[in-house]
């Protein structure tokens, strides 16, 4: 099986507001004044107090002074979406041509699965290093080099003969998507205050990953339909060419962006958390590879080096956790986002059985159910998924104007709900039902649960620590979806197959898809805890005001 739809890279961030929050992420729900953010800013209060300056400065729907005006500011925003875009575009545009890959390829189903398992494994393992080297060498400057190797890896990638290369190649692409991701969020993040007009922003932000899915399943289509797959490739550098170039002339600098000297060069290398950046992508790696690859091996999970990688791959995940703890004074990863509340752990537990659903399941099987069970070609399998895009920018919408008026939890429950609904209707599919009955309904539900997740999850992330370690923080939120998404796919596929192996070869297209539904029920299950967590979830509204009561604010 192969990995999927990542619409997992996108992220958005509204900071709550200052004088007047729901303290979801300290666990109690009290007027908290003008100091909401005292605890997590105890470790650097001339930082603590200059945020609160600013943020009693300026109106919270006033243009960032970032921006000379408005169409400026409109073009930058448009561009720092490119970030998310160029993840769930890449994934997008092979994963509709998977079957043409691999005949180009002359590789198996098993092997192919790493033209998109390779980009989804750089990308996870890097978040949180490029997250923290974002934070210390400057966004714009990372974000516009990441831009560069994007487009760069993208037309090398469409270049390879040999598959084993077209994967490395396609790793480093990932890895320059995950550069791009924390550097853009940690830009908007410190540029806007809270209120209306940032979670419009962030709202458009996080549209960036349906518009690149759309984009994706497009080009990929008509590509591979007319062309071939390679030439989506050489689009993207093309597209990401341009976008570093303009970049480079509208993305504003912010105090995190100080000239490069030689001494601001070394002193950035010696905080960089080198134990911690080892420990993370060895460890990250070792335990996405054993599950990405557990369908394929000899034995699948029963395979020696398969248990051996997974178990080696947790206990370093568990040594990098002891670490941060204890030993670096700027870890990789902030562990008061975990300590402060369980609050926040309770909501990463929530996006991360979403994200189990949304691209570990819900997307890829639905993607397989109209290739392989309908038959249909490339650019119809295009067609069928251009509303889930639509409906997803929609959302974002939507959601811009109600995050400072519905509670967090509210939202939170829906998102949720949504997921539970999506995942029970492609359960009851069958071979010959129209698109409109349940597809249609089934891939609407999927992206209001994720755009709608997202957006909440995200806020209560950056709003656990200061500004100026927005892009790591964002780092965090991204590897966790990145790691759910393979521990869906890899749970969802052990179902399928564990189904599939009950008949005879060769299997009908009913049997082949009563294996899906296994994986259609799990992912129901799955949703239906998320569904239970969530009751559990405090967080109220953000960006609403000052003058709004704490019992408005609290869900």
């Amino acid at each position: 099986m192969a990995d999927k739809s990542y619409k997992g890279v996108l992220v958005s961030a509204t900071d709550v507001d200052a004088t007047h929050v729901n303290n979801s992420y300290t666990g109690t729900e009290k007027d908290v004044g003008s100091d909401p953010h005292k605890t997590e800013y105890n470790s650097n209060d001339d930082e603590y107090e200059e945020d609160q300056k600013d943020f009693h400065n300026q109106h919270s729907n006033e243009r960032p002074d970032l921006f000379s005006s408005t169409s400026k500011e409109i073009i930058c925003v448009l561009i720092l979406t490119m970030a998310p875009m160029a993840s769930s575009a890449s994934v997008g545009g092979l994963q509709i041509g998977l079957e043409t890959i691999g005949k180009a390829f002359d590789v198996d189903s098993a092997t192919l699965s790493w033209a998109l398992s390779s980009f989804a494994l750089a990308s996870g393992s890097f978040f949180l290093f490029f997250g923290g080297i974002a934070d210390i060498f400057g966004r714009r400057v990372v974000l516009i080099t990441s831009f560069i190797f994007y487009a760069i890896f993208s037309l090398i990638a469409g270049f390879m003969k040999n598959f084993i290369v077209f994967c490395i190649i396609r790793a480093l692409q990932g890895m320059a998507s995950a550069a791009s991701i924390p550097a853009a969020v940690g830009i908007l993040g410190a540029a806007y205050k809270p209120g209306p007009r940032k979670n419009k922003v962030m709202a458009t932000f996080a549209a960036g990953a349906p518009i690149g899915f759309i984009v994706g399943i497009i080009s990929g289509g008509i590509c591979t339909e007319f062309l071939s797959f390679r030439a989506v490739l050489w689009f993207y550098a093309i597209l990401w060419g341009i976008f570093s170039i303009i970049a480079w002339f509208v993305v504003p600098r912010t105090k995190n962006d100080i000239p490069l000297t030689k001494k601001h060069i070394l002193e950035g290398l010696n905080n960089i958390d080198y134990g911690g950046t080892f420990l993370a992508i060895a460890g990250f790696t070792l335990f996405v590879f054993a599950l990405s690859q557990a369908e394929g091996a000899p034995q699948q999970w029963k395979t020696p080096y398969i248990i051996a990688l997974l178990i080696v791959g947790v206990v370093i995940i568990a040594l990098f956790v002891v670490y941060e703890t204890y030993v670096p004074a700027n870890p990789l990863m902030p562990m008061s986002l975990w300590t402060t509340s369980w609050q926040f752990p309770l909501c990463m537990l929530i996006m991360s059985a979403n994200w189990m659903n949304f691209t570990g399941t819900l997307s890829y099987y639905g993607t397989l159910y109209f290739q392989v069970i309908r038959g249909t070609s490339p650019i119809l399998t295009t067609a069928y998924w251009i509303p889930q895009a639509i409906a997803g920018m929609t959302v974002n919408f939507i959601v811009a104007l109600t995050l400072h008026r519905i509670p967090g939890k509210i939202l939170m429950l829906i998102a949720t709900l949504s997921f539970f609904a999506s995942a029970l209707l492609w359960s009851f599919i069958t071979v010959d039902i129209i698109y409109w009955a349940i597809p249609f309904p089934a891939m609407i539900l999927v992206v209001v649960g994720a755009d709608v997740g997202y957006n909440v999850a995200n806020m209560m992330t950056l709003t656990s620590v200061p500004k100026s370690m927005q892009s790591s923080a964002a780092g965090v939120f991204n590897t966790i979806l990145q790691l759910s998404t393979a521990i869906g796919l890899a749970a969802s596929s052990a179902v399928a197959s564990g189904i599939s192996s009950t008949f005879e070869e060769p299997l009908t297209k009913e049997e082949i898809l009563k294996s899906y539904h296994g994986a259609f029920y799990f992912a129901a299950a799955v949703a239906g805890c998320s569904v239970i967590a969530c009751l559990f979830l405090k967080v109220g509204t953000y960006g609403n005001g000052p003058k709004k009561s704490e019992e408005e604010n609290t869900a």
